[in-house]
Formats: C-alpha cells, sequence, structure tokens
C-alpha cells in the first residue's frame, strides 16, 4: 500500500531521500519518491512553503529491470558521439594518409576519452537529480534515478570510478609519448579535456548550470578531443589549425543536440535557478537558435571546402540534408517548451548528429 507524507524540503528524511531512494521502516523496504518540479517545488504547494511530497511504496511493488539495462540507461550511450566522432576523424585522416597501422596508444586513448565522457553523463544526472532539474514528470538525464531504477548515490560513485579510471589510462598514454610532445601541447589539452569533463556539472565550476555549457562543449567535442588525438596520432602539432578548423562542423552538431534537450527544459531549469542560453533567449529565439544550428554544419562545411581545407568528398555528408529539412516541420509546430513537438526535435537533432556527423567523418578517408 502506497503511503504519502508531506515534508519539509530540508527534512532528514527527503535530504536522504535525494541520495537513496531506499527506505527501511518497522523491518520493511520501501522506495521513496519525490514529487514536484525544479528544486521540488510543486503546484500543490506555495513556493514559500517549500514542502516535498513524498510516496512511499513497498519495494516489493516496484519491479526495475535487469541491473545491465538500468547501467545501459544511465551511462547514455548516444551522447558519447559528442567525444567518439571526433576521433573518427582523426582515424580517418591518419588512414587517408597511409600512416602505420593504429598502434596499442591509439586504443587506450579510446578507453580514456570513453570512460572520462561517461563519467560526465552520470555525474550530470546526479547533480540535475540534487538540484531538481530533472522530476519524473518531465523528460531530462537518463531518468535512472527519478525512475528508482539506481539510487543517485550509486550513480555518484559509479561517475568517480569512471573518471579516475579514465584519468589513470590518459596517464599511462602520456608516459608512453615524447616529453616533448607531452610537455609542450598533450598535457595541457589532457588537463582541459578531463576538468572541462568533472566540471560540466561537478566540481569546482559546475558551468554547465551558469549558461556556460553549450560554449565550452563547442569547443570540447571538436577542436579539443581532435587536436589531442592528432597528436596522439601524428606526433606532429603543426596541423592544429587545420585539425581545428576541420572539427567545427562537429561542433556546431554537439551544441545543436545539447541546446534541443535545453529548449525543452526552459520551465524546469527555470524553477530550479539553472542558466542555460535556451533559458536566456526564452523560446521564440531559441528556436531561431536551433535553425541556425541545424544549417551550420553545412554551411561550414561547404566553407571548408571552398577554401580548400577538405576535399570534395565532405560533399557526402550532405546526403543528409534532407533530415534538417524535415526537423523544420516540428520546428514550426512547436509552440512552446512543453508542446510535444520539442521531444520531436531532439530526435531529429540525434538523428543529424549521427547521420551527418559520421558520414562527414568518415569523408575524409578520401582528399
Amino acid at each position: 500500500m502506497m503511503e504519502n507524507r508531506i515534508l519539509p524540503m530540508g527534512h532528514d528524511f527527503v535530504q536522504q531521500t535525494l541520495r537513496d531512494f531506499r527506505v527501511w521502516e518497522d523491518g520493511e523496504e520501501w522506495v521513496a519518491r519525490l514529487k514536484g518540479e525544479g528544486r521540488f517545488r510543486s503546484s500543490v504547494f506555495p513556493e514559500s512553503e517549500r514542502q516535498v511530497l513524498v510516496e512511499l511504496l513497498p519495494r516489493t511493488e516496484w519491479p526495475r529491470p535487469a541491473i545491465a539495462w538500468r547501467w545501459l540507461a544511465a551511462l547514455r550511450l548516444p551522447y558519447l558521439l559528442f567525444s567518439l566522432l571526433p576521433l573518427v576523424l582523426v582515424l580517418a585522416v591518419y588512414h587517408q594518409q597511409s600512416r602505420p597501422p593504429v598502434s596499442g596508444l591509439s586504443f587506450l586513448l579510446l578507453a580514456s576519452v570513453f570512460l572520462i565522457h561517461a563519467s560526465c553523463n552520470l555525474w550530470s544526472d546526479y547533480e540535475d537529480h540534487l538540484r531538481g532539474v530533472d522530476s519524473p514528470g518531465q523528460s531530462g538525464g537518463s531518468g535512472v534515478i527519478q525512475k528508482l531504477w539506481i539510487p543517485a548515490v550509486h550513480i555518484r560513485n559509479a561517475a568517480a570510478l569512471l573518471m579516475i579510471s579514465g584519468c589513470v589510462l590518459g596517464v599511462v598514454l602520456l608516459a608512453q609519448l615524447p616529453i616533448a610532445l607531452v610537455g609542450k601541447h598533450l598535457v595541457w589539452l589532457s588537463l582541459v579535456g578531463a576538468l572541462g569533463a568533472a566540471s560540466y556539472s561537478g566540481w569546482p565550476f559546475h558551468y554547465k548550470y551558469l549558461g556556460l555549457g553549450e560554449p565550452i562543449v563547442f569547443f570540447l567535442s571538436g577542436p579539443i578531443v581532435t587536436l589531442g588525438a592528432s597528436l596522439v596520432l601524428f606526433r606532429d602539432a603543426s596541423f592544429f589549425v587545420w585539425f581545428a578548423l576541420v572539427s567545427l562542423p562537429l561542433s556546431f552538431l554537439a551544441v545543436l543536440r545539447l541546446h534541443s534537450g535545453n529548449m525543452q527544459r526552459i520551465p524546469f531549469d527555470s524553477m530550479a535557478g539553472v542558466s542555460t542560453i535556451a533559458r536566456s533567449y526564452g523560446f521564440r529565439w531559441s528556436k531561431w537558435a536551433y535553425g541556425f544550428l541545424l544549417f551550420a554544419p553545412f554551411l561550414s562545411t561547404g566553407i571548408l571546402i571552398s577554401a580548400g581545407l577538405v576535399g570534395r568528398s565532405a560533399l557526402a555528408a550532405w546526403v543528409t540534408l534532407p533530415l534538417a529539412l524535415y526537423a523544420l516541420r516540428a520546428l514550426r509546430l512547436a509552440t512552446g517548451p512543453l508542446d510535444p513537438a520539442c521531444r520531436e526535435l531532439r530526435l531529429n537533432a540525434a538523428r543529424l548528429h549521427f547521420s551527418f556527423g559520421l558520414v562527414y567523418s568518415l569523408s575524409h578517408l578520401y582528399f
């Protein structure tokens, strides 16, 4: 039988439930679900009271998927494209130049980037949950905490473990590279990448909540990863500017995907006191920004081809233009952040990110 309680937001029981929804009372295990949006303000209670509705259900009445499925959902693997597509781009260029076979160092790089980005995904879910940005009634993050699939404290611990593991592999990688290359360039790029991933939603900057998520992700998901990977593979810093410019279409795609999610979360971010570019612009101007980001990858690719920086093979990415044109339909229909069309905007952004990004990256196999 379900039991409801109304408690102040600062109550010890509420704070404990934020960290772990599993509750033991009278020798029986329960799961506790907090109801509300944005720092747990609910329309049922005046904001001044800051009270929370807590639903308690017997553990036996709250089934969960298998543990493997829960953690796969928590990792949000599709978002790893933010980091993996720049790596594919560099590998394609490396192969096009008929370089020696890829060494084990490349796999260390891939594993390190994968673990650090996965940690960022988990920590973002944890921080969003504590700040009340995510709630059971709206789509944000993986939702595994809000669905009572995985306790928040487990998400936090896994994020810390993945971050430490990724950094350790990164140190092992740097230790096997020429000291001149590491000391002059790679160590700084590695620090920027690791710190940028760790502090996206976590300590020390929490810049995701300060309206800096989109601009910093623009550089992290394009030039930073691309430059680091190019140094590991080519051992040459003379291509820095070229790789930075060639990665820009991937940067626009990453920001498009991030912005599409933030458009849908405007009211929840507002209630939680979180700043994003979408919230600052408002929904109307955010739609214009979405439209620009939708076609920016195509425009930037055309400019790169015209400047002779990439080969005409990159035009293959334009085969995905119908996906961008199709997204305009949902963009015209969307009237506000709670409009169901916003979910379609997110799906269209994800499809374009994967399709354009993969074709564009692989097109560099031919120049």
